[in-house]
């Protein structure tokens, strides 16, 4: 297959980190929370930093390529993968409250909001305004109904515990 590709080495290599770099964060986030309490791993916090780091500098730097150096100006392809896989990054960053991923992934995204504000003017970027739009109102959205559902949420896991409504179907045979 590689062979047959039409990539260029350098695009093979970025897809090689960008993969390597997301397995290795989904890997420590399961070592992550598979430690037990006090007990940190420090391969888990290597993994978390080099996977973080590898799954968002080589897209970085080719959507940095693409939009100053080159006549077309944009790949799509590289720019949906980095807003996708920075965003994935920030949320579960802060939310699991993981230093090396909320680091880069913000960095990253920040960097690339930077960056289309200064290419703004020499070309429009419709695609990637509509789906950076559509993404920011789904998380939005999102935030909205399960705020408006904290009090439900939160009482889930007693309900489970003590089998009551729905969850009466936990005990059947």
């Amino acid at each position: 297959i590689s062979l047959q590709s039409r990539l260029t080495a350098w695009q093979k290599l970025e897809i090689f980190c960008t993969v390597t770099g997301v397995l290795l964060v989904a890997v420590s986030y399961l070592g992550r929370f598979r430690e037990e309490e006090g007990r940190e791993n420090e391969m888990v916090t290597w993994g978390l930093f080099l996977g973080s780091a590898l799954a968002t500098l080589p897209l970085l730097s080719a959507v940095v390529y693409w939009h100053f150096f080159t006549p077309q100006g944009i790949s799509l392809i590289d720019e949906l993968a980095l807003i996708t896989i920075t965003i994935a990054m920030l949320v579960t960053g802060f939310s699991w409250q993981f230093r090396s991923t909320t680091f880069f992934g913000g960095t990253a995204f920040g960097l690339y909001l930077l960056m289309l504000l200064v290419d703004l003017g020499r070309q429009q970027n419709w695609a990637v305004g509509v789906y950076l739009a559509i993404a920011g109102g789904v998380v939005f959205l999102l935030g909205i109904v399960l705020s408006m559902y904290r009090e439900r949420l939160l009482a889930l896991p007693d309900q489970i515990a003590k089998r009551e409504g729905v969850f009466k179907v936990l005990d059947w045979r």
